[in-house]
């Protein structure tokens, strides 16, 4: 029988935790179905003996180091090498984002405790070791990347763990070698989302359902990372919508990355890669973000916690939610914004940074904010969620959702309209001026 004989794996589960209150098994359930399409001969068909598992106890931060050592041994630059991470991930007291491991010691709902965790420093400084030029990083987690998803219910969300990593972080990873990409289980803004009761998240099952061969097109008896990223976008979209939730899962990759064979489908003798048609480039209407590297720039470039913006950097809109971001020579990546059909400037990306670093601060207002008769908290996030998402939009967003939403949180929320219509007015969130004016009206109202 076929093998996908160039896969390598790395699938981390942590769903239960020393301090058992941060527990959520249902991580563990994605890690596990993401294990079973990979290591079954009819699926995705990688070999057993290339592939680590690593769920609940042994889920720890010494094991995954160790593991990706292996990796970095054993996986050869032709390659490919598949990194699923599931589970929390918050800020550490050290100021860096962390995934949680299962000794991870939280220190409150709102970080942890470094050295415990598996910190982003040690592991991009792992992804650098390794020689394979085609990895791809998943990650589902609390607080999981550049579009930071917060994993958590449907209907009654709890209060939400940790706080968004560096933006530069999907960026870093991009840094760390040649033909690297990054999948994100939602927006910054948005939330990863499960049903109470089902098997896995929106995110987790989409992507088993993909390895799993559904949904995805059979090229020369590959699955290529653009088609998989499209049918997880496409469903986990879907599933929140039901809910009237809005997930979108993000791919951050670099221009030109070229084939790329994440595994056989449906354990099909697979035919030459260079006649399988594989997508070179994300699919339209999807919320990928690709990078592209001009003359005189460097993989170090695109780091940009090391590196200063130039005026000759720019975003250009390549399709609705689809954003390319050019870098010229000595010049670095500026968060690209969330939102559809965005031409704007990387001043303005860095507008749409700040506008979602001010709105984080109102969620964190919220999770602080004692009971009320009048709505939940849960409620009001889902309103101020809804704002931030119009409003990123910039020209394109609704002036009069907006204000409906505003008027809704004037009557449930004074207090957090304050702030929300606060954010709207500070000038560094560079929203549009209609939606500024709303913003005074409602305010003044």
């Amino acid at each position: 029988m076929a093998q996908f004989q160039q896969g390598y794996a790395l699938v981390v589960g942590v769903g239960n935790y020393q301090q058992t209150k941060y527990s959520v098994p249902i991580t563990f359930n994605d890690a596990q179905g993401v294990y079973d399409a990979l290591v079954n001969p009819q699926l995705a068909a990688y070999p057993a003996n290339q592939i680590t598992f690593l769920h609940d106890e042994a889920a720890t931060r010494q094991n995954i180091l160790d593991a990706l050592a292996d990796l970095a041994q054993r996986a050869a630059e032709t390659d490919s090498v598949l990194i699923f991470l599931a589970g929390h991930g918050a800020p550490a007291d050290d100021g860096t984002w962390h995934f949680a491991t299962h000794e991870t010691e939280f220190q409150s709902i709102k970080s942890v405790k470094s050295g415990n965790a598996l910190g982003q420093t040690e592991l991009l400084d792992a992804l650098r070791k390794i020689q394979a030029q085609k990895i791809l990083v998943i990650i589902n987690a609390c607080f999981s990347g550049l579009v930071s998803p917060t994993l958590a219910a449907t209907r009654e969300i709890p209060q939400t763990l940790g706080a968004p990593p560096p933006d530069s972080l999907s960026n870093s990873i991009l840094a760390t070698g040649e033909g690297r990409a990054i999948i994100t289980a939602s927006r910054g803004n948005q939330y990863s989302m499960f049903d109470m009761g089902a098997p896995r998240t929106f995110f987790g099952n989409a992507l088993v359902d993909g390895l799993n061969g559904n949904g995805v097109v059979n090229k020369n008896g590959y699955i290529g990372l653009f088609e998989l990223y499209e049918y997880v976008y496409t469903q986990s979209r879907a599933g929140a919508s039901k809910y009237g939730e809005l997930q979108e899962p993000v791919l951050t990759i670099l221009q030109g990355i070229g084939p790329f064979p994440v595994a056989l489908y449906k354990g099909s003798t697979p035919g030459n890669l260079a006649d399988a048609n594989l997508l070179t480039s994300p699919p339209p209407n999807t919320a990928a973000r690709v990078v592209n590297v001009g003359a005189g720039a460097s993989y170090a470039n695109i780091d940009g916690s090391h590196n200063t913006v130039s005026q000759t950097t720019r975003t250009e809109n390549i399709g609705r939610n689809r954003n390319t971001i050019v870098i010229g020579a000595g010049a670095t990546v500026s968060q690209a914004a969330a939102g559809e059909n965005i031409q704007q400037t990387i001043q303005q990306g860095a507008s749409a940074n700040e506008l979602a670093n001010l709105f984080q601060a109102i969620y964190q207002q919220v999770d602080a904010r004692p009971p009320s008769p009048d709505a939940d908290n849960g409620e009001i996030k889902t309103q101020v969620r809804q704002i931030e998402t119009e409003a990123a939009k910039g020209d394109d967003a609704n002036p009069k959702k907006i204000e409906r939403w505003l008027k809704t949180l004037a009557d449930i929320a004074p207090d957090i309209l304050d702030v929300t219509t606060a954010a709207l007015l500070n000038p560094a969130a560079g929203v549009a001026k209609a939606i500024v004016l709303v913003a005074k009206q409602v305010r003044g109202g």
